[in-house]
């Protein structure tokens, strides 16, 4: 999906693609149970002028804009994926959400993943389970690290 509509950076293009899966009992089912799950991966590619020094420059302003919201966890950089990586979680309205985000040369990624679960946040003064946030974080991780190793190829420099 092209994602030429969001707002422009200049010298940049924005491409990604969502996947979302809902329970087929939804509204409700047995507490515990996968409510909903989504995965969304984003690319911006920086083209023109300084292209790493752009991509360099804006992950470093998303990372230290990342954590601004009440519930959301330090960025905790990541080792091993791209040049420079890290990881935010968001345990807040009952789903469990985190975000790696990964930058190789003149390209950022970021891979996003949420869930929630049936009886989630109820008895847990709105909060999604230990269990459901480790879930989420360890298939967001898994995902940012399937998709990095072939993204050398199309980078610009």
């Amino acid at each position: 999906m092209n994602l030429d509509e969001l707002p422009p950076t200049p010298g940049a293009r924005n491409y990604g693609c969502d996947v979302h899966f809902i329970a087929a009992g939804f509204p409700s089912g047995p507490a515990g149970e996968p409510a909903t799950r989504s995965v969304n991966v984003s690319f911006k590619l920086y083209d023109s002028g300084d292209r790493t020094g752009k991509a360099k420059d804006s992950f470093r302003l998303l990372r230290d804009s990342a954590t601004e919201k009440p519930k959301v966890s330090a960025a905790k950089s990541i080792t091993g994926l791209g040049d420079e990586a890290y990881v935010v979680d968001d345990a807040s309205l009952s789903s469990a959400s985190t975000a790696v985000t990964f930058r190789i040369s003149n390209m950022m990624v970021t891979v996003g993943a949420r869930g929630s679960d049936f009886g989630e946040g109820r008895s847990n003064n709105g909060e999604p389970s230990p269990g459901l946030v480790a879930s989420v974080h360890s298939a967001t991780e898994a995902i940012a690290h399937a998709v990095a190793p072939n993204l050398d190829s199309i980078v610009n420099e």
